[in-house]
């Protein structure tokens, strides 16, 4: 009697489990594609680009954080000639014993109570002369603890002015001014340099939006044309089946299929690549759906004159603007550096108003003392090797950046 082959028991285990598998995997995979449906492509007009990739721009956002550091700078440097008032006050008591070697009686014995009030009023002037005003007045009361004795008070009040105008080093309108003029063209470069990345950015996301808008007209083109390759194949196909072609002729008919073929794929790849330059320009997620359109309706006609176009460059480009501040900057530098190499020679005038009351006096015993001077203080440090130094790093940076401002007026 034959028998038939029995299947191996291993066999008939693994197969149904398989089959389970195979289609929950299928479920999964159809849910998850059904999950996954693109969301629509969003339109973005060349403003929204611009707009957007200033706002995402850490270039951007770092220029604004320098001019923002160079405006205290120049807040600093504008309150140069503001008047500075100092006040301070001071109150206190003092304990005084004296007392003999041999008896330990106490001879004297007092305590005082003192405050004191203190103003100044200081000014630089634009000439680099300094102005102080100082007002002071303090008060002693003096309580004594032995047997008859009185407390005495004592007063002293009065005020001083005094002017200090350099004629020499320091000196001059120029030279004092100077600092504030610097740190006011260092903060306009701060602002060309936000201005020249702004400008920046807007043209690399300018730049990518219209590559990305060409590589979608590309895209398109190269279907067009394959399929009209493809419609080409079909119709030679249909005359060789009618005997009216030979099969031969076929062969270049499907060659220019699969070159149409390549070039769309190349088309398509360049269309990724633009896709995903422009979401880096954005700053975007690599799977954001964006599509850029360019309306040259909003495009202002520009009259390409060559002269105009060259004053308009020198007037509106940051960097050339950013050469003429540096230009001047090493100017006022040169300025201060020579002046600094000067002897100190200074007016100096002083007036004095100072009343007193002695301890112990009536009010009638009050004193007052008046006093003027004016005079020239003339000074000089022998052997500073730093102010030579100074003076020619200065020169140098004034020939260089003038080198630099002929190179950007080429």
């Amino acid at each position: 009697m034959l028998h038939a082959a029995k299947e191996p028991a291993g066999c008939r285990r693994d197969a149904r489990p398989a089959v389970a598998v195979s289609a929950l995997l299928g479920l999964v995979f159809a849910a998850a594609a059904g999950a996954q449906t693109p969301e629509p492509a969003r339109e973005m007009t060349l403003s929204e680009v611009a707009s957007a990739a200033v706002e995402s721009s850490r270039a951007v956002r770092d220029a604004r954080l320098a001019r923002s550091s160079a405006g205290y700078d120049l807040y600093v440097e504008e309150g140069r000639f503001v008047p500075t008032l100092l006040f301070g006050a001071s109150a206190g008591r003092d304990a005084f014993r004296l007392e003999g070697l041999d008896s330990g009686q106490a001879v004297e014995q007092f305590d005082d109570d003192r405050a004191d009030v203190a103003a100044a009023l200081e000014w630089t002037a634009p000439t680099g002369a300094s102005l102080a005003w100082t007002w002071n007045r303090s008060r002693l009361d003096r309580e004594l603890d032995l047997p008859a004795t009185s407390d005495d008070r004592s007063r002293e009040w009065g005020s001083a002015v005094a002017l200090v105008q350099p004629l020499l080093r320091e000196g001059g309108i120029a030279v004092a001014t100077a600092p504030l003029s610097i740190a006011r063209l260092s903060d306009l470069q701060e602002a060309l340099a936000e201005r020249s990345a702004i400008e920046g950015v807007v043209t690399t996301a300018i730049l990518a939006a219209r590559a990305q808008v060409q590589a979608e007209e590309s895209v398109r083109i190269a279907e067009r044309s394959l399929a009209s390759a493809r419609e080409l194949v079909e119709t030679n196909q249909a005359l060789i089946d009618a005997g009216r072609m030979a099969r031969v002729d076929l062969v270049q008919s499907e060659t220019e299929v699969a070159r149409k073929e390549a070039a769309l794929l190349a088309a398509e790849n360049t269309r990724e690549r633009s896709r995903l330059a422009l979401l880096a320009v954005l700053d975007l997620e690599r799977e954001t759906p964006i599509e850029p359109r360019l309306d040259l309706a909003e495009l202002d006609e520009v009259d390409l004159d060559l002269e105009r176009l060259i004053g308009f460059a020198h007037e509106h480009r940051p960097d050339f603007l950013a050469t003429l501040a540096a230009v001047e900057i090493s100017r006022l530098e040169l300025l201060v550096a020579r002046n600094a190499r000067l002897w100190n020679l200074d007016l100096v005038a002083a007036y004095g108003d100072a009343s007193a009351r002695p301890l112990g006096q009536a009010p009638e015993a009050d004193t007052r003392e008046k006093s003027w001077s004016v005079g020239l203080a003339l000074g000089h440090r022998f052997g500073d090797r730093t102010r030579r130094r100074d003076w020619a790093q200065a020169k140098i940076a004034d020939e260089r950046t003038a080198l630099a401002l002929v190179e950007a007026e080429q």
